[in-house]
């Protein structure tokens, strides 16, 4: 299988353990972020040995939500050039269409979770992002007790500033 940069892998007892492996950046979500867990949603899908997934985060938060690392420009596709939009569709796994770039990486990611065949639990530690912690389509609870207020509310619901499927 694939070495990933943004996610650790790691399988025991038949359960596997998907860490998000961006500390530094309180392991915000990125285009290549997006595609790893594709892949290996896709693996896991497909390995038997495989029974349930934890989905967690390396370093003092769970998911900053989107890397906007690049400031304004993050979501300024109107500037992209043409290897930049070839560059994210191809990665997005959508290449049909004249935009079919613009199509949500989370989205897809979304998309793919609500597909996915087996459980996938969120052990959320320090910071999340809500669309990506809902997305597991799991109850959340945390180690000190049950969740309160807004993270008690997003937890339960079916989307939360997630795209449309």
């Amino acid at each position: 299988m694939t070495e990933f940069e943004t996610l650790r892998y790691e399988i025991e007892d038949q359960v596997l353990t998907l860490t998000m492996n961006r500390p530094e950046r309180l392991n915000a979500f990125n285009s290549r972020m997006q595609g790893e867990f594709l892949e290996a949603l896709e693996h896991a899908d497909a390995d038997d040995e495989v029974r349930a997934v934890i989905v967690t985060g390396e370093g003092r938060g769970f998911c900053a939500g989107a890397d906007l690392g690049k400031g304004a420009d993050t979501f300024n596709y109107d500037n992209q050039t043409e290897e930049a939009k070839a560059e994210r569709a191809s990665s997005e796994g959508r290449q049909e269409g004249s935009n079919a770039w613009l199509r949500d990486g989370g989205g897809l990611l979304s998309l793919r979770i609500y597909e996915f065949n087996k459980p996938i639990i969120a052990a959320i530690n320090g910071p999340a992002d809500c669309s990506r912690t809902v997305r597991t389509r799991a109850r959340a609870a945390s180690a000190s007790g049950p969740l309160r207020g807004s993270a008690r509310r997003f937890s339960n619901r079916a989307s939360c500033c997630s795209s449309p499927f």
